[in-house]
């Protein structure tokens, strides 16, 4: 287990008796960071792996806790420094000997990227995979501050085709969209990646021109399902602003889209000087949606207070160990009474109260998959 601060915790799994304890010597530092978060390690090949808040990753000794090696990501993805608004607040996946992660700073217009190393933490790519377009390209060249799409929490490893599935945040700055004009591609999107060379696969488009800070950041869900009597391979993954879709894992062809999880899904335009309320509010959505989409009972968890702004649990952990997330039994009800089709390339803005009635008829039926 890890604290906010990357100290790692090994603990009697049983008893719950500590059995060593490893903290980053430069820790003091981190509470200048903002936000002070850690969401986790992954243990694999006899390691334990950690990023820490100052982008370095680590590999610690499982037994003893000592500090095998540590190395800057700056070393392999150019730029990924604290200095240049970058900060590691993610957990790491391993599969396939290789770790694998994102990391954070959508606020400071920073480029998002996925980087893949082998166990003894050399480069397992040639070159990191960047989410959105170099500074002063494409979109990104109208403002110094515009960028983001980072990808801040686990992505998810189908092993049954080595592909790597990550969901982006927002692009940045998140409610000035007007320095970032058109629909800010990458950002907001569910991405297929393989694994194994670090190359685009395919990707998907949550949300465009973004005004209101919500991200397509909850680790994707990768199962075998039976759709209209025939079965695919699906993933799927729920956004912030409190929609669910899901898209043929091999090819991204969008199977379900823009499905209500949430009572309330109105958010207008955002106009300078004027105050306006949005649902859910930028912090709400992965919190609900994650509880929502993991209930193995089918039952929809119950909600305190407003849909506005109270926080749920942390749901860090929706990802699960190597990467390898199945479904238990059938989606939650709350999302089969709203399952609709949707063709391919259907273009994709926003959802608000002016959308029309979802039809009920399709069921999604989800087959437990051997890992």
């Amino acid at each position: 287990m890890t604290t906010n601060d990357d100290s790692v915790w090994a603990l009697n799994a049983t008893t719950g008796a500590v059995k060593w304890r490893w903290s980053p010597s430069d820790q003091a530092v981190f509470s200048d960071f903002g936000v002070v978060t850690n969401r986790g390690v992954a243990l694999c090949d006899g390691h334990v792996f950690e990023l820490t808040l100052d982008m370095n990753i680590v590999s610690l000794d499982p037994a003893t806790g000592a500090l095998q090696k540590e190395v800057p990501i700056s070393d392999a993805v150019p730029g990924a420094t604290v200095g240049y608004g970058y900060s590691e607040t993610s957990a790491p996946i391993c599969a396939d000997h290789t770790v694998i992660f994102g990391a954070a700073g959508s606020e400071y217009g920073v480029r998002g990227f996925v980087m893949a190393y082998h166990t003894n933490l050399t480069p397992a790519w040639p070159n990191p995979f960047w989410t959105v377009p170099p500074e002063g390209t494409e979109w990104r060249s109208f403002d110094r501050l515009a960028g983001g799409g980072v990808v801040w929490t686990p992505g998810t490893v189908d092993p049954t085709t080595g592909t790597l599935y990550v969901g982006t945040a927002s692009a940045t700055p998140f409610y000035f969209p007007s320095v970032r004009p058109g629909s800010d591609p990458r950002s907001d999107s569910l991405i297929a990646i393989d694994i194994a060379t670090g190359r685009l696969r395919w990707w998907q488009q949550q949300l465009s021109f973004n005004e209101w800070k919500y991200d397509t950041s909850q680790p994707p869900l990768v199962y075998t399902a039976t759709i209209g009597g025939k079965t695919q391979r699906v993933v799927s993954v729920a956004t912030m602003e409190g929609l669910w879709f899901a898209y043929n894992a091999k090819t991204g062809a969008p199977i379900y889209q823009q499905v209500k999880v949430l009572d309330h899904t109105e958010h207008p335009n955002l106009v300078p000087g004027k105050p306006v309320v949005i649902y859910p509010s930028s912090i709400r959505g992965p919190q609900l949606l994650a509880r929502i989409l993991r209930s193995a009972d089918g039952r929809r968890p119950q909600r305190g207070g407003g849909d506005r702004g109270d926080r749920g649990p942390s749901d860090s952990d929706a990802g699960s160990e190597e990467g390898q997330v199945h479904a238990r039994r059938r989606l939650p009800r709350a999302l089969e009474r709203q399952l609709r089709p949707v063709a391919a390339g259907l273009a994709r803005l926003r959802l608000d109260q002016r959308d029309q009635p979802q039809h009920r008829d399709d069921r999604l039926e989800v087959r437990y998959a051997a890992a």
